[in-house]
């Protein structure tokens, strides 16, 4: 008997597809599905479709599908207590039997241990101490099965059969014992999502076209890309695939503007083939909602969907949070270009060259330096004093919450902001507050907050010099502090 973490070792394909028994498992969406992948079938899925890895937590399933796993040549995984249905359906509790007792009796254990082909797991971590290979389920036995996968190597997982709701495949040949969740499989998500997010798991629906979203980036920006990027699948419910537009468009190709990524957005119905929907976002911003919302608020009739100005803000619409029907948008990115260098203003915050548009989102989807409740989207717009690059915003712990957030669910590592750090591309008081986990850039020591003083930000230095070194961000600190200094002496 071997234990789950081992379960790929001998497999070709580390991406792996899921099978669960809701109603979008089809053999047509099976059969587009599964090139280049190992198959694992939860529960009585393995009867019926062919898999590699057959996954129990309830040791029922197992037993009604004994002959088709006898027949195969699958790998069986349960864990060392399979769980037991009681008598209150919507409850499992484990034998008292460990899977070894088990597989020593007559029975189909027997032969999956005698053919070694049988795979255990613990669910909780067990008395005798020693063990790694515990993988806890929380409502649903995939959230064992993803730590399992994740800890085996797995690094893509895609999901066909892992529905809401309370329906059944009409693929599946056996009668499934019925759902133990009472309101079906909807609260699943939120779990999974988290799950995947923690273990670095890709995952995302066989049967599900993701929402490409698309993000104005330089490499400067690259790290409060990543903080979005990571607020972005925390609540999303539907797959998502978030792209750096700076890594997509070809070097040498003109994309400038106010910012180095201006025009970067107008490049997007191209990259989008001009099919369907896609959303772009703003690097400097934070999303706190499911973003399946925007394409519930969107205009259909239009090409251009951005949303609405703050009240009482005295601030225009922005067109930094814009939902694009790629269809409807036929730009000429050139000819865009051309525009902006005349008329920058109209071109970029009217949308000048495009007459199919509405500003139709509420502006909590553009929330510009406010954090209220019911904010879907916050957006750091202060250039000089957002959070990665000035001690002084006001929101900046809640920038950091995030950071820390991405941090833990090891998307965002230590080493990384050492890097953006040497590169002058964030300020030096990030890495005492990442190591000590402080979300205040005030509360730093007196000589970290002297680092932070004697620095200056990539868009400021690019004004006066190519080259972005610590003397030369020094010297535009102390020139910046000295200029304030004989400004308020005039003014005194």
């Amino acid at each position: 008997m071997k234990p789950g973490k081992v379960l790929l070792d001998k497999h070709q394909y580390k991406k792996v597809l899921i099978l669960g028994k809701g109603p979008s498992l089809t053999r047509e969406a099976f059969d587009a599905a599964v090139q280049g992948r190992t198959v694992v079938g939860i529960n009585q899925v393995a009867a019926s479709f062919p898999v590699d890895i057959a996954f129990f937590i309830d040791i029922e399933p197992m037993l009604e599908i004994a002959d088709s796993l006898i027949a195969s040549t699958c790998k069986v995984v349960l864990p060392w207590h399979p769980n037991r249905r009681t008598w209150r359906k919507s409850r499992s509790e484990p034998l008292q039997q460990s899977l070894l007792e088990l597989a020593s009796e007559d029975g189909p254990l027997s032969v999956f241990e005698r053919q070694q082909r049988l795979y255990y797991f613990h669910t909780r971590a067990p008395a005798f101490g020693g063990e790694l290979n515990v993988f806890p389920p929380n409502l649903v036995s995939l959230s064992s099965l993803l730590q399992l996968l994740a800890e085996a190597g797995a690094s893509d997982i895609t999901t066909l059969g892992v529905d809401g709701g309370r329906g059944y495949s009409s693929a599946i040949g056996t009668s499934p014992l019925g759902t133990q969740l009472h309101n079906g499989y909807d609260k699943q998500f939120p779990i999974l999502r988290k799950i995947a997010l923690s273990k670095g798991l890709r995952m995302e629906r066989a049967n599900e076209t993701p929402l490409n979203i698309y993000v104005g980036c330089e490499p400067p920006q690259e790290l409060p890309a990543r903080v979005l990027e990571h607020s972005i699948l925390r609540h999303t419910s539907m797959p998502v695939r978030v792209h750096r537009l700076n890594e997509l468009i070809e070097p040498g190709h003109d994309a400038g503007g106010r910012t180095a990524f201006s025009l970067q957005r107008f490049m997007i119905p191209t990259l989008n083939r001009h099919e369907g929907v896609a959303v772009y976002l703003d690097s400097d911003m934070l999303v706190y909602h499911d973003v399946a919302e925007l394409l519930a608020l969107r205009d259909p009739q239009v090409a251009i969907t951005s949303a609405e100005a703050p009240p009482a803000s005295g601030r225009a619409p922005q067109c930094s949070v814009m939902v694009i029907d790629c269809a409807r948008a036929a730009w000429d990115f050139d000819r865009i270009v051309d525009l902006s260098k005349s008329t920058y203003e109209s071109a970029m915050f009217d949308l000048s060259f495009e007459p199919s548009k509405r500003a139709g989102l509420p502006y909590q989807w553009n929330s510009l330096e406010r954090f209220e409740e019911g904010t879907r989207l916050l957006h750091f717009t202060d250039m000089d004093r957002q959070p990665w690059i000035s001690a002084v915003n006001p929101l900046a712990p809640i920038w950091f919450d995030a950071l820390f957030a991405a941090m833990a669910d090891r998307q965002i590592s230590f080493d990384a902001i050492v890097q953006d750090v040497k590169r002058g591309w964030v300020r030096p008081g990030l890495l005492w507050q990442t190591e000590h986990g402080e979300r205040n850039p005030l509360a730093l020591p007196r000589a970290e907050r002297l680092k932070d003083e004697l620095y200056t930000p990539p868009h400021t230095v690019a004004r006066f010099s190519k080259h972005n070194t610590p003397m030369v961000r020094a010297s535009l600190a102390v020139a910046k502090r000295a200029l304030h200094w004989v400004r308020g002496q005039r003014n005194a």
